[in-house]
């Protein structure tokens, strides 16, 4: 009877242990000098509520609660993560707003400061980034791997362009399918009979009236690996560890997004933060995250070649 007395007691150690281990917070953004116990946080660290995390000067790091909430801090020092739990948790019961952030540090400001409207204003929020002089910005990844059939992007105007022309290379280099539009949004289909079979597509995007060298026309690469089945039924199985209203949480679907990046699915995690953004417009701890995703994979910057600092 004792000894099954004990063993009941070290599993439901092992149990607790395994809950804290799952973190009170994750990093979802950081610049600047972050910090737990001397190393470096990075994006999808897990912080437990015992743990202390400095920010240095000109920092910032955002954090996304196990149960639902975010923490932005840009406000030098150290803090203490049960501390932060506690006081957005108070922060939650007193605001009417359905989502609970709690803030330490001028980080939002009304009008042309906000981060979010003039982000490259606001360095120590959305990391250090360079902006294209001219060019074509599209907002995909220059290289990443997919899951689905199918994805919509867009692309800002070309100065002095007015058509855009679109090619699609399959494995073997070949010109598959070709493009001429008025639009700055594009519906790229991998099921299309010209791509099914292929598990390399290239993108090539220009403007017809206007000419830029080889070097500084974006080009974007889509790889489906040999191992997409197993990758797929992996990511599968993580939807639906996050519970059947995962579609209409931000939190799981910031979950969702860390966990695709991770697994360089980069398409699926744009979408996954989009959602997120659109789930809670008003929380720019979310706002954030997502900033720092596009300029870690420079979507939406013109090609290397043609640039200038801003």
């Amino acid at each position: 009877m004792k000894k099954q007395i004990f063993l009941t007691t070290l599993l439901l150690l092992g149990v607790i242990g395994t809950v804290s281990a799952q973190g009170t917070f994750k990093v979802i953004a950081s610049s600047g000098s972050t910090t737990k116990g001397g190393v470096g946080l990075k994006i999808g660290t897990s912080v437990l509520a015992s743990d202390q995390i400095t920010v240095g000067a000109k920092s910032y790091l955002g954090l996304s609660y196990a149960k639902g909430g975010t923490v932005q801090i840009s406000k030098a020092g150290t803090y203490s993560a049960k501390d932060l739990e506690t006081k957005l948790l108070a922060s939650s019961k007193s605001s009417s707003q359905k989502y609970a952030e709690f803030i330490i540090g001028e980080v939002v400001k009304g009008g042309d400061a906000n981060i979010h409207k003039n982000p490259y204003a606001h360095q120590n929020v959305t990391g250090s980034v360079e902006r294209a002089v001219y060019g074509i910005s599209v907002d995909l990844p220059i290289t990443t791997e997919y899951l689905e059939a199918q994805y919509t992007f867009t692309w800002k105007k070309v100065i002095g362009g007015t058509n855009y022309n679109i090619q699609i290379f399959n494995n073997f280099d070949e010109v598959v399918k070709n493009v001429t539009t008025q639009d700055t949004t594009y519906t790229i289909n991998f099921a299309s009979p010209e791509l099914k079979d292929s598990d390399f597509v290239k993108l090539v995007i220009t403007a017809k009236e206007v000419s830029f060298p080889d070097n500084q026309v974006p080009k974007f690469s889509f790889i489906k690996e040999e191992n997409f089945a197993n990758k797929k039924a992996k990511i599968d199985k993580f939807k639906k560890g996050l519970g059947e209203n995962y579609q209409e949480d931000a939190h799981k679907q910031l979950e969702l997004a860390l966990y695709l990046e991770e697994q360089k699915m980069l398409l699926d995690a744009k979408l996954a933060y989009e959602k997120a953004v659109k789930l809670e417009p008003e929380n720019s701890t979310m706002q954030a995250a997502y900033e720092q995703f596009k300029i870690r994979y420079g979507i939406g910057k013109a090609p290397e070649a043609n640039k200038g600092k801003e």
